[in-house]
């Protein structure tokens, strides 16, 4: 299985890495995001919000962090990195994610 964590952005561990871009989101979004509510995969981070559990907003990397954050897409939770053992169905959200995101660009 293809592993679709994204290479570090800033050279860290997944942990600090997620911990950073938590504090990055939340500074520009002025939102309180938990670590463990972003997922990098592939040129994606994920956002589960809890008050809307089943709306994951995916956030594009391409291109680097962004300076605005603002969700290209949107998937449902059991397209999501945040449902366990789901890497298959994941690895075709990106694909659609990519697809889609590159028609635009």
């Amino acid at each position: 299985m293809e592993e679709h964590y994204n290479k570090s952005i800033w050279g860290e561990t997944r942990d600090v890495e997620l911990t950073t871009m938590s504090r990055v989101f939340g500074e520009t979004t002025g939102q309180d995001v938990e670590a463990k509510n972003l997922e990098i995969r592939g040129n994606w981070v994920f956002h589960f919000d809890p008050e809307y559990p089943n709306e994951i907003d995916c956030y594009s990397l391409e291109g680097g962090v962004p300076m605005c954050w603002e969700p290209w897409s949107s998937v449902t939770f059991d397209k999501s990195p945040f449902k366990p053992n789901n890497d298959l169905i994941v690895n075709e959200t990106l694909q659609e994610l990519d697809k889609i995101y590159q028609r635009y660009s």
